[in-house]
Parts: structure tokens; C-alpha cells; sequence
């Protein structure tokens, strides 16, 4: 029987979205559960962050979900991200959307367990494990809690790395648009700039502009945000 280690570890090749929804499956099943998910909300852009979801739901629950845009309501993502630890499916957690969870129950999802996760890139995840039938007890839970944990955390890490980039396309920085970007996110003007480095001032724009199209922004405010959440600013 392949472990639990070498099936998350099959995440780092596999060739296509059915194939990963096929180990995430296998994931699940190893661990005792029907369903395994996965959804990942990019670092940008910041007031409508794009939402990559990879699951073996049944279909029928995806499209519903998708549609009527239940993450927006869905009290284990809100929960999860507000508790930075497990969460386990209970009546108390969807107390206030008890319509959301009858149709969740309707499609055979009926016991879970959820945890976000956290990506150096900035995105956030969260992976659901959960099944039709059987309770998740407290011993269970004792008795998984280490591998739930560890298998959540590794497949949000594996999944950003190769799902992020795609999501957020960019060009690399050279070290000095990097640098100008650097102080301008420290307040100092264009003047202030080359000053600094030793520059001058039209360079200093000119590495500004070029900053601005690689990242695909419309000024240099959009630019050293997103170089900022991309981690591309450097240490001076």
C-alpha cells in the first residue's frame, strides 16, 4: 500500500488537473475519508483575489457551489482562516447557514475536517478532508490529528508552489528596479531616489517604468504593492 508520504509527494509531478484530483482522492482515502479538497486564494490582485479549487466532490455539489458562490458563505473556509488551526464540521459551525449545510449533506458530505494554510508567496489555503458516513470521533481525531495536519500543510505548500505562479504571472526584477521599488515603498520621492543610489533621476523613472510593465501595473503605488505581497522587494 503506498504511505501517505508518497502519495502527497506524487503532487510535485503530477501531469494534470484530473490526475491531481486523483491524488488528492487517493490522500483522502488513506487517511479514511471520501473527499479531499483543496482551494487556494492567490496574494493578488488584493480586493478580488483570484480562487484556484481542486477537489473530488461530486460534480453536481461543484457546479452548485460554484454558481451560487458559496465560498463567500462557507463557514469552514471563514472559520479556518479566523482560527489558524483545525476546524471540525459540527451543527454549532453552520448554526447561522443551515441551508448551505442540507445541501452539503445532500450531496453525501456530511463529516469534515478543515485547515488553512499559509505560503511564503502569501497565498492562503485550505484543505478539507470529509465523508459521508461515520462521525469523526474524539479518538479518531487523536489518533490522525498529526498526519491530517501534516498532510494539509505539505499539499497547500506543493499545490502554491506549482499553482501560484500561473496564477500571478510575472517577470523577474533586475536588482536595481527592485531597489527603486524598495524606497519607494519607504516614501521617497524620485529625487529622494537617486540621491541614494546614486543615479539620476530620469534613471531612476526609467527603471520605475519598466517595474510597472513587467508587473503589469498601472503606477508605481500598484507596482510596490505587488512587489511587495510577490516578495521581490530586496533588503537593502
Amino acid at each position: 500500500m503506498t504511505s501517505l508520504y508518497d502519495l502527497v509527494r506524487r503532487l510535485e509531478v503530477f501531469e494534470n488537473e484530473c490526475d491531481l484530483v486523483e491524488i488528492l482522492r487517493d490522500i483522502g482515502a488513506t487517511l479514511e475519508f471520501d473527499f479531499c479538497a483543496h482551494g487556494i486564494k492567490a496574494p493578488l490582485p488584493i480586493a478580488a483575489s483570484k480562487i484556484s479549487m481542486v477537489n473530488n466532490y461530486p460534480q453536481s455539489w461543484v457546479t452548485r457551489y460554484t454558481e451560487q458562490k458559496y465560498v463567500t458563505v462557507d463557514p469552514t473556509v471563514s472559520q479556518a482562516l479566523q482560527a489558524r488551526g483545525p476546524v471540525l464540521w459540527s451543527r454549532e459551525l453552520f448554526h447561522r447557514s443551515p441551508e448551505f449545510w442540507n445541501e452539503a449533506k445532500d450531496h453525501g458530505l456530511n463529516h469534515g475536517w478543515a485547515l488553512a494554510s499559509w505560503h511564503a508567496s502569501g497565498a492562503i489555503g485550505m484543505t478539507t478532508f470529509s465523508r459521508t458516513s461515520a462521525l469523526i470521533s474524539p479518538t479518531e481525531l487523536r489518533a490522525k490529528i498529526a498526519d491530517l495536519t501534516w498532510a494539509a500543510t505539505a499539499i497547500h505548500q506543493i499545490l502554491a508552489e506549482k499553482l501560484v505562479p500561473s496564477m500571478i504571472p510575472r517577470q523577474p526584477l533586475t536588482r536595481r528596479e527592485g531597489d527603486v521599488l524598495c524606497w519607494t515603498a519607504d516614501g521617497k520621492s524620485t529625487e529622494e531616489i537617486s540621491i541614494i543610489l546614486g543615479i539620476s533621476a530620469r534613471t531612476v523613472n526609467f527603471h520605475i517604468t519598466n517595474a510597472i510593465k513587467k508587473l503589469n501595473c498601472v503606477n508605481k503605488a500598484q507596482a510596490t504593492v505587488k512587489a511587495i505581497v510577490l516578495n521581490l522587494i530586496p533588503v537593502i
